[in-house]
């Protein structure tokens, strides 16, 4: 009940300035997307038609995440109607699995306790206080998969925490389940699945029993998973930045060398173990490599040069924490500081726990450990060890109660290595203001508020609109009419044309940019003095006119669409 109340508490206060803190355009194409599929009812078709690049746009995002608010949805339109159960489904489901997540950290941090202990209602409020930024992920309208992922991951730990044959299957559900909904987590499930093979490998108590089940529910779920998520076409197919052929084939070899060991070498040496399972490991990365090496560039290889060093390369979530000492976040490195000195403090209770013989515990560690590097290399990790760290404050100062003495020692020692670290990096990155660049405002949303009612007497073609204002008029298209792209690395064609028709010098590539659209929308707002006229997006955001596009809306009007007159389009 305290979990909850606090949780809930922590949401509402998100929630008082009437807009999410976390809240971001992926909420928005989430919901069209599962607008999408109550319209169309074609649950393995992704394709969403509202956008053209002009080449049709598949979405990469899970069904899974999708289904619940399609349950919903079409339960509540019977009471209220089609349009309010939606949007009534996209306020209740985070709620809902907040309340499951409050369930997952209180039985994960319980289980945690050295013997003896008790979770005291203070250190819980204190957890669950420094896990805000992640339970802001369930916030009422939080559609995005970042919510079900850390779910995923909770699960995940509460299966290794318990280390029995029944747990492993939650955790080998919870492995699948976390690939299918999003990558982002592949790096800690490759930490869960390299140490649960090292635990059997070196014969720790309950291992064998948790290792096997593990493996057997992976390699069953994991096709299971593809055939009822993206059917026999998507399993087939390579996706490098979705659930698709290389990681179902990935998890699957994992699941069969895990069974095989686990029936061949039950009786064999520890170091027989280990050199089997790295030849076999071995041989699968490489098979998987040459099978599938498109995927060894990455998830974003279809981004193209130009949207790149326009749109990604000037995203901070895609960049190191470098990027914070640049732009002068220091509340998020003195956060980042205390999850370090969370981790320090925990550390002896963590030793003794493995040295005790068992392996849960320390295995999570180990994957929340790894959550913090990971947040260090991209800033776009930062809500996993603020989901996974603060779960190990009891057991911190469970440390501080049973050895103060070497507790504050090794936190005066972290606080001054940290120290010294931060202020070495803090003059060799100093704070430096951002140059904004024209192209910037392609991803301002200006249309808000904006009388979309001009839509509705386009007839069908395509618009070409600046990413950010696509989303907004996305929802208010008539049939047959859509959006060249959004801001979105799958949308990356799309992009290229929005940047070349926008905010690009050269005239033959801005015409062949906009050869394939019909019109032109964007919504008014005061460019800086600085950028001049020369180029549509300054001249048409001011209210100006553009040679070569026809006027359809009042010059005064603050959403400005215009037809494309392609003989004269300058």
């Amino acid at each position: 009940m305290v979990a909850w109340l606090v949780s809930f508490a922590v949401v509402l206060f998100d929630l008082a300035d009437g807009a999410l803190y976390l809240g971001d355009t992926d909420d928005v194409l989430r919901a069209l997307q599962i607008k999408e599929l109550l319209r169309s009812g074609d649950w393995f078709d992704r394709t969403l038609p509202f956008i053209s690049m002009p080449e049709p746009y598949v979405s990469p995002w899970s069904r899974l995440v999708d289904l619940p608010y399609l349950v919903l949805a079409k339960g509540l339109s019977l009471v209220v109607g089609d349009e309010v159960g939606l949007k009534a489904a996209f306020l209740i489901w985070p709620p809902v699995m907040l309340a499951f997540y409050c369930l997952l950290v209180v039985s994960i941090v319980k289980e945690m306790l050295p013997e003896g202990r008790v979770l005291e209602a203070p250190v819980l409020v204190a957890t669950l206080l420094a896990m805000a930024l992640s339970i802001w992920e369930f916030s009422p309208g939080r559609i995005d998969h970042h919510n079900v992922q850390l779910l995923a991951i909770l699960c995940i730990c509460w299966g290794l925490i318990r280390w029995t044959r029944w747990s492993a299957i939650v955790s080998g559900v919870a492995v699948v389940v976390s690939i299918a909904v999003g990558l982002e987590l592949l790096p800690l499930v490759a930490v869960v699945l390299a140490a649960v093979s090292g635990s059997w490998c070196l014969r720790r108590s309950g291992s064998a029993a948790f290792y096997a089940a593990f493996g057997v529910t992976i390699m069953i779920c994991a096709p299971l998973a593809g055939l009822s998520l993206i059917g026999l076409r998507g399993i087939a197919a390579t996706e490098c930045d979705a659930f698709s052929a290389p990681y179902i084939a990935g998890l699957t070899g994992y699941g069969v060398v895990t069974v095989l060991a686990a029936a061949l070498l039950a009786r064999s040496a520890p170091w027989l173990r280990t050199v089997v399972l790295l030849l076999a490991g071995s041989a699968c990365v490489v098979l998987l490599a040459f099978s599938f090496p498109l995927c060894l560039s990455g998830p974003y290889h279809m981004v193209d040069p130009l949207s790149r060093a326009l749109w990604l390369e000037r995203l901070a979530q895609e960049h190191s924490i470098l990027i914070y000492f640049e732009k002068g976040y220091f509340p998020h490195l003195l956060t980042l500081g205390v999850l370090m000195a969370v981790l320090v403090l925990a550390s002896p209770v963590i030793r003794a726990t493995w040295q005790s013989g068992r392996s849960g515990t320390p295995i999570v560690f180990a994957v929340a450990i790894g959550s913090l590097v990971l947040a260090f290399l991209q800033t776009r990790y930062i809500r996993f060890p603020m989901a996974l760290i603060p779960l190990f404050i009891p057991v911190a100062l469970t440390a501080v109660n049973y050895r103060p003495r070497f507790a504050v020692q090794s936190l005066v020692g972290s606080i001054a290595i940290l120290a010294a670290l931060g202020w070495t990096l803090h003059l060799a990155v100093p704070v430096k203001r951002g140059k904004v660049t024209l192209a910037d405002f392609l991803s301002y949303a200006a249309c808000k508020d904006a009388d979309m009612s001009a839509l509705k007497q386009l007839a069908p073609g395509r618009v070409m609109a600046p990413m950010a204002v696509g989303l907004d008029l996305a929802p208010h298209l008539p049939p047959g009419v859509a959006i060249a792209g959004i801001p979105f690395h799958r949308s990356s064609p799309g992009m290229r044309r929005i940047f070349e028709t926008f905010v690009q010098v050269d005239l033959q590539d801005r015409r062949e940019a906009a050869a394939p659209f019909d019109y032109v929308a964007l919504c008014r707002f005061d460019v800086p003095e600085e950028f001049a006229d020369a180029l549509p997006l300054a001249a048409l955001s001011r209210g100006g006119d553009w040679p070569g596009l026809i006027r359809l809306t009042e010059p005064k009007s603050q959403l400005q669409v215009f037809k494309i007159d392609h003989t004269r389009f300058q």
